[in-house]
């Protein structure tokens, strides 16, 4: 017969065991986590390239390599560094963001122009590349929402299980604000893909997904220049773009604009069937070229005083701002050429207003 005052001790010893073994199963499932969120945060991730999420109605885009071992860039954000250490001196907290940043710029940055048939109103999707940050930013996506839709409330939408997020129809902005205040976005790979509606970032998924002929021969001058540019076996400028005009896309802008401001910005657009460009950061300046290709050797005078006529607005326009710009439009073959270097400009950046 068991004693009962061996039992009344026996219960403790039970109680205890039963507890030890909750703390080390809670333990062993926090460590397990932790383990586990590692592997998941720097672990290998699928880099998605910008061609991937090309569109079919995209015509034109400008794609702006921030690789930190670039001099302009680096020289860039050390003047960045010494005007806001200037401002603040000596605070820890200003140090330490300065710091960091270098960490949380995107790896590159694609804006991407659109537009559909029968339309003169662009679409544009904004892709930044951020390396494994992209896991951080989708763990903790509650600030980055408000920070991207200022805080208005938004939708979710899955397509094959695919998550998207977008401000309601209703509340969707213009094309213009869209640049800073998108209507839509999504991640996908590496990248954060952002956009001016909901239809033209699953079109840059669609895209993604093979919706699209692989074949580069197939996908037109946007996508094959865009190919050899991002390559990452090519040397690249730190700024490229190209606009592909053969169907018109730009003068159709382009002439929109004319009649709704009744004023003659560039009359000899139809005769240009693409531009492209490079700019690169240099000690205080940029050096740029962008040429302008022409579909009649007839027309490339004109083609060349409207290229003057605009180099001149820019260059007062610039001025104003205390930023000088030389440059020399000459023709080349069936091409019109624009060479120019804007000097001052990290000076007029960092230059409070009013000053």
């Amino acid at each position: 017969m068991d004693d009962p005052a061996e039992n009344l001790k026996e219960e403790p010893k039970k109680k205890r065991k039963t507890s030890s073994k909750i703390i080390l199963g809670i333990v062993a499932a926090v460590v397990l986590f932790i383990i586990g969120l590692g592997i998941w945060l720097f672990g290998p991730m699928r880099k998605v390239p910008h061609t991937e999420l090309v569109p079919s109605s995209a015509f034109a885009f400008v794609s702006v390599d921030l690789n930190p071992e670039s001099s302009g860039f680096s020289e860039l954000l050390d003047t960045a560094e010494k005007e806001y250490l200037n401002l603040e001196p000596g605070l820890f907290k200003t140090r330490l963001i300065m710091k960091i940043i270098p960490y949380i710029v995107p790896d590159r940055v694609t804006l991407i122009a659109t537009l559909d048939d029968n339309s003169t109103d662009p679409g544009m999707i904004f892709i930044a590349s951020m390396g494994k940050l992209i896991k951080i930013i989708r763990l903790y996506s509650v600030p980055f929402d408000r920070v991207i839709f200022r805080g208005a409330s938004f939708e979710r939408e899955h397509v094959k299980g695919h998550g998207f997020k977008n401000i309601s129809p209703s509340r969707e902005r213009s094309v213009t604000s869209g640049l800073t205040n998108p209507a839509a976005y999504t991640f996908i790979g590496n990248n954060i893909v952002a956009g001016t509606s909901l239809p033209l970032i699953k079109s840059a998924y669609y895209s993604y997904r093979g919706a699209q002929p692989s074949d580069p021969m197939s996908r037109g001058l946007l996508f094959r220049y865009m190919s050899e540019i991002l390559s990452p076996d090519k040397s690249r400028a730190d700024v490229s773009l190209l606009v592909d005009n053969s169907e018109g896309k730009l003068s159709a802008i382009v002439k929109d604009f004319e009649e709704k401001f009744v004023f003659a910005a560039f009359p000899s657009i139809d005769h240009v069937t693409a531009i492209d460009g490079t700019m690169n950061l240099l000690s205080e300046e940029m050096d740029s070229s962008i040429t302008f290709y022409c579909s009649s050797p007839d027309r490339l005078m004109d083609v060349r005083s409207d290229v003057k006529f605009i180099y001149g607005a820019v260059r007062r326009k610039l001025m104003a701002s205390g930023i000088n710009m030389k440059g020399k439009v000459q023709v080349e073959g069936d091409t019109v050429i624009f060479n120019f270097k804007v000097t001052d400009f990290m000076e007029a950046v960092f230059t409070p207003a009013g000053s």
